[in-house]
């Protein structure tokens, strides 16, 4: 059941270029005055475009196609939604119905899995609930989002790991009219690209090492977010690599959703850990420069390889402020908090396996 490893536990087709070296420099950052080279100013995804008038159902088209990009000094010659990495990211109200059509243009079957959405068995995307789109082919995914609003994000399950791997990933955020307006929406996909062809190396122990040590924000390499001092951030993190485990550091910032919605309650989001397929949503309100970074850490234990990576940063820009100092957000906490423990247990699950073997097992078990 676990094609990828760690990953499944649980709009119009943009026709615009890459950006080239003359658009990047009119989206960055000069740095005169220190000599280094100017930094790119942060990117959310692209959005999806609704094609349907009824504000009760969202109707998006995605093509799946060959997409060559740039990550670092690295030609990526990858696969993509929409021509671009991450994909065009499809916002839905509760309640709502989504209708996505996928055209298929690459060489490989392909689905899409909703990762996080409760959808029909049939819409899941897993090739054991239904057959691949085959190439050249188109399918239509329609179901209706009855849940709560969160973060979520959807991906192939077909060749799991070598078709995530190679850019195809994109969001779906669904929303509540009833949370609280923020000053800006940062949407930041993490991922570490060129992993699948290692990600089964001896010693790599769900870490970066021996593979690609550079994560990536949105395919971009420490971008920049320029803010005024009190703007207040929500911030959507996704972790879409195949192995790599998050370490977060973010300074000032309260952790308010998780991979199903709002929390019962805020909790601190300065330290936090996303497994490949977590989501995490905080807000933070800027009151000076913050560095968002990532540490070494081992699932197994022991020593963590890798080095402290810096993901991408925030400056407070001097001279800028908003009107007053904003009070702290008011979200519409629903979730009820965890039980207490009673004492006995009534079912225990043991969960076992191996990622460079691909056997995983439940109470000794396996799928199906």
């Amino acid at each position: 059941m676990i094609a990828l490893t760690l990953l499944a536990l649980g709009c119009i087709s943009s026709q615009e270029e890459p950006p080239n070296e003359e658009t990047a420099t009119e989206t960055s950052t000069p740095q005169e005055e220190t000599g280094l080279a100017p930094r790119t100013l942060f990117e959310n995804p692209k959005e999806a475009v609704d094609l349907d008038p009824d504000p009760a159902v969202v109707r998006v088209e995605l093509s799946a196609s060959a997409y060559s990009y740039t990550v670092g000094d690295e030609i990526i010659e990858g696969w993509a939604y929409n021509q671009q990495v991450p994909g065009p990211t499809i916002r839905v109200p509760e309640g709502a119905r989504l209708e996505v059509e996928l055209k298929n243009k690459i060489e490989s079957p392909t689905t899409i899995h909703w990762h996080g959405l409760h959808v029909p068995w049939d819409m899941d995307g897993v090739v054991w609930m239904g057959a691949p789109i085959e190439p050249e082919t188109e399918f239509t995914y329609s179901f209706t989002l009855n849940q709560a609003a969160g973060t979520f994000w959807y991906h192939p399950h077909y060749d799991t790991q070598r078709q995530v791997d190679l850019g195809m990933y994109g969001v779906v955020v669904i929303e509540n009219p009833d949370e609280p307006p923020v000053d800006r929406e940062l949407i930041a996909v993490l991922d570490s690209h060129q992993e699948y062809e290692t990600d089964d190396i001896d010693g790599v122990h769900h870490g970066l090492e021996g593979i690609n040590t550079q994560w990536t924000v949105n395919s971009q390499t420490q971008p920049l977010v320029e803010a005024a001092v009190g703007e207040q951030i929500r911030l959507r993190l996704i972790n879409a690599s195949n192995t790599g485990y998050a370490h977060l550091e973010i300074p000032g910032a309260r952790k308010i959703a998780g991979d199903q919605g709002l929390l019962a309650t805020a909790e601190s989001g300065e330290s936090l850990l996303l497994a490949p397929g977590d989501r995490v949503d905080v807000d933070l309100t800027v009151e000076s420069d913050v560095t968002i970074l990532t540490r070494p850490y081992s699932h197994n234990g022991g020593e963590a390889f890798g080095e402290e990576t810096v993901l991408f940063e925030i400056e407070a820009l001097e001279g800028q402020s908003t009107p007053a100092s904003p009070e702290a957000l008011n979200w519409p906490f629903t979730q009820q908090p965890s039980s207490t423990d009673p004492g006995r247990t009534d079912i225990r699950w043991t969960l076992t396996g191996d990622p460079r073997t691909g056997a995983w097992e439940m109470n000794g078990e396996t799928f199906p």
